[in-house]
């Protein structure tokens, strides 16, 4: 299938592709040529689950690890491996999540995008052209615009691709964004400001010093992080508070409430020593 599409500025357009029904796609806003879809191709391939009978037990500095031998593979189901190509308008393209590469945007560079520490993908960008692309998928992707004008979207697992196309500014695509995905709530204005965070807070004391460095220094500060490590010796991930180098928590966060400042405490959900939240997990599993 092949053809033209107009989309009105501030409207969007959804797009599915099969391997049973392909298209060729001049999308336009108005006058303005936006993007041209120049081929989606569908790769068949089968998905195995692989079975372990062993495991094996080792201590590592983040607690214990267990890793799985003895594998065998089993057939689950049949899916496709997705090439999406587009030709896209001149403009200076942004988004697809956060991520700590270091780049200024996404104008040819080559982007994996997955979930990981520091990394959140989202499939979503947008153009200064006045356009915005959301691949609605869920598995691995990878972004790549290493020719100039020229869009490749590798997608890992789908039956079928969903894309939805949005015209206008960017005011117009991100309210046409919520439309699909839903609105935002806004976050509470300490959450917009700055965060202290470092490897790590020994105790109590030195968590509240810092809060109280930055007042006295006159340095704004929203929020302070508690990292890993605050609790009982040896009982990796406690959800408690070693009662010797943290006393009384409560009090502790009292009185950085006080001083204008909220704290996050980083929680573990690996555990190990057999403390009370390991006891009781064992338990209800």
């Amino acid at each position: 299938m092949s053809g033209n599409l107009s989309i009105s500025s501030g409207k969007y357009e959804r797009i599915v592709f099969s391997p049973e029904e392909n298209k060729d796609i001049n999308i336009a806003c108005g006058t303005r040529q936006l993007l041209s879809i120049n081929r989606v191709d569908f790769e068949a391939y089968d998905i195995t689950r692989r079975i372990f009978n062993e495991s094996v037990t080792r201590q590592t500095v983040d607690g214990i690890k267990v890793s799985l031998k003895g594998e065998e593979e089993e057939f689950v189901r049949s899916s496709y491996h997705v090439t999406l190509e587009m030709k896209v308008a001149d403009g200076i393209m942004f988004g697809l999540g956060s991520h700590y590469d270091g780049y200024k945007c996404l104008n040819g560079i080559d982007l994996p995008l997955y979930q990981e520490n520091l990394k959140i993908s989202i499939p979503f960008f947008i153009s200064t052209a006045g356009f915005g692309c959301l691949i609605q998928n869920g598995s691995y992707m990878r972004f790549d615009n290493t020719t100039e004008g020229i869009v490749k979207i590798y997608v890992d697992c789908a039956d079928i691709l969903e894309l939805y196309v949005f015209a206008g500014t960017v005011d117009e695509i991100h309210a046409s964004y919520m439309e699909v995905t839903g609105k935002t709530p806004m976050l509470p204005k300490w959450a917009v400001g700055y965060a202290q965070s470092k490897e790590r807070y020994q105790n109590a004391e030195e968590l509240l010093s810092v809060v109280k460095r930055y007042r006295q220094i006159c340095v704004p500060l929203d929020l302070v992080v508690q990292d890993w490590l605050y609790w009982d010796d040896g009982l990796w991930g406690q959800k408690s508070f070693d009662k010797k180098r943290y006393p009384d928590p409560k009090s502790t966060i009292d009185k950085i409430h006080e001083l204008g400042a909220k704290v996050m405490i980083s929680i573990w959900p690996n555990m190990n020593g057999d403390g009370p939240d390991q006891r009781e997990f064992k338990e209800k599993i």
